[in-house]
């Protein structure tokens, strides 16, 4: 393969999105020279993730990805300018570039300092998740993915999310990390739309509703987890940090509905399911019949339904969904 013209960069990088172009020193500044100490993706095969922060002390992740040819370039910043065009506020937005001498394009993109949702769910970080931060956060995650599906000029899927991959930040708001973005597979080389993707994109998000009532990855789905839910005991399989029998009647109600949900996404390969956007608008009846309980400790949920679509309120990211988090959230 060629090696990639540096003069061409400005005018690939130009069409690609609006974005800072950074040196290599400042982004080993920021890094600290890239030291492991600061990675934090390290099961990417062609490249690393570290974390960084810049001279005016915005936090970065700065992603290192292998251009071999013009043709590698095009195909990162054709993604690179999906995200940059994206106004949704649970994506991790991109910063900026820059281009190492040995073929390698480093991608700046926005980070947080409240870590991730997995470390959340172990107990890592935090002093745990409340129920209403874990169904906020789900739907937070769902109106994204159907946006990227539905929303953008070019669709696009995220089909192996993992809750590793997506960030908090000081509100236990979720934002799905621009690196993941930036490695998720094209469809036979290009964006155009399948419908079998999908399915694929909604059954991971099972898996991930189905982790944060648990508070764990699901071990065995068919043999124990199916037949619990099936059986009527769902409430085994409930995150022992959560007191399921010390919720309130409104909150398990709540739950069971999301875990009849969860049911549904993970059987949509086999037997066809909701889309997205029908897992975006059941989340959002979910959230809507449950909001009666006058508990001192029950975070409002703030809701403003407008005459527009579906769509066009999940394209918003919509901020009115947004559960009051913070103030009331543990």
């Amino acid at each position: 393969m060629s090696d990639l013209d540096p003069a061409c960069l400005p005018k690939f990088i130009g069409k690609a999105c609006n974005t800072r172009q950074f040196t290599y020193k400042e982004l080993t500044e920021a890094t600290k020279g890239f030291e492991d100490d600061h990675k934090l993706v390290i099961d990417i095969v062609d490249g690393t993730v570290h974390s960084g922060r810049l001279g005016d002390g915005t936090l970065v992740a700065v992603q290192k990805l292998k251009c071999q040819n013009q043709k590698d370039l095009r195909k990162i910043l054709h993604r690179a300018e999906l995200l940059s065009r994206s106004s949704h506020r649970n994506i991790a937005q991109i910063i900026g570039f820059c281009f190492e001498s040995d073929n390698t394009l480093l991608v700046v993109h926005e980070h947080f300092s409240n870590g991730t949702l997995e470390e959340h769910l172990r107990h890592e970080r935090g002093n745990g998740l409340s129920w209403y931060l874990r169904i906020n956060i789900a739907f937070e995650i769902a109106s994204a993915l159907a946006y990227l599906q539905y929303e953008i000029s070019t669709p696009s899927y995220i089909e192996d999310l993992k809750t590793s991959d997506i960030l908090l930040d000081m509100y236990y708001s979720a934002k799905i990390a621009g690196f993941k973005f930036l490695k998720s597979g094209l469809v036979n080389g290009s964006c155009s739309y399948v419908v079998s993707r999908d399915t694929d994109v909604v059954h991971n998000f099972g898996l991930i509703l189905l982790e944060l009532i648990m508070g764990s990855k699901p071990a065995n789905l068919s043999e124990i987890i199916f037949s619990k839910i099936e059986g009527g005991r769902f409430h085994e399989i409930v995150d022992p940090y959560l007191g399921f029998n010390e919720l309130l009647p409104v909150q398990r109600e709540q739950m069971e509905r999301v875990v009849g949900l969860v049911v549904q996404c993970l059987s949509s390969k086999e037997n066809g399911g909701p889309c997205m956007v029908d897992v975006v608008k059941d989340l959002i009846c979910i959230m809507k019949d449950n909001m009666g309980s006058s508990s001192r400790i029950e975070p409002a949920l703030e809701v403003t339904f407008s005459n527009s679509s579906l769509l066009q309120m999940v394209s918003m990211s919509p901020d009115n969904m947004h559960v009051s988090l913070y103030r009331n959230a543990n």
